[in-house]
């Protein structure tokens, strides 16, 4: 079964993405993106990273400049949908950017098509 971390400091936000994703993936999650580094060190390694831009301390970019080497394909997420943060984040190696509010569906079909995953 494929991982997917989720970073979000709004605990209703996580939860919902939560939901959505549990059954067809492992999941594990974090409020800020220092949690998110020790999630990573640990022995969970996700195949994708679900990120929030605006988070307390380290920003989402800051996280993905930190996890990039690791070339994991990352989601971010974000109420801002700022043709700069996204340029800037594609320079980075960002892989998806999903704007707050979201469905269930978008989700689900963005996830599915960045890890080419056909089973859930």
């Amino acid at each position: 079964m494929k991982k997917i971390l989720i970073i979000e400091d709004e605990l209703v936000t996580r939860k919902i993405l939560y939901t959505i994703l549990s059954g067809d993936y492992n999941l594990n999650e974090a409020e800020d993106a220092e949690k998110g580094l020790e999630i990573i060190e640990s022995d969970f390694n996700p195949d994708m990273i679900i990120c929030d831009l605006n988070l307390p301390g380290m920003s989402g970019m800051e996280f993905l400049k930190k996890v990039n080497l690791k070339k994991i394909p990352f989601v971010m997420l974000t109420i801002d949908n700022d043709r700069q943060k996204k340029e800037e984040g594609k320079n980075l190696g960002l892989t998806g950017w999903m704007v707050k509010p979201f469905s269930p569906e978008s989700v689900k079909a963005m996830v599915k098509k960045i890890l080419k995953d056909d089973t859930a």
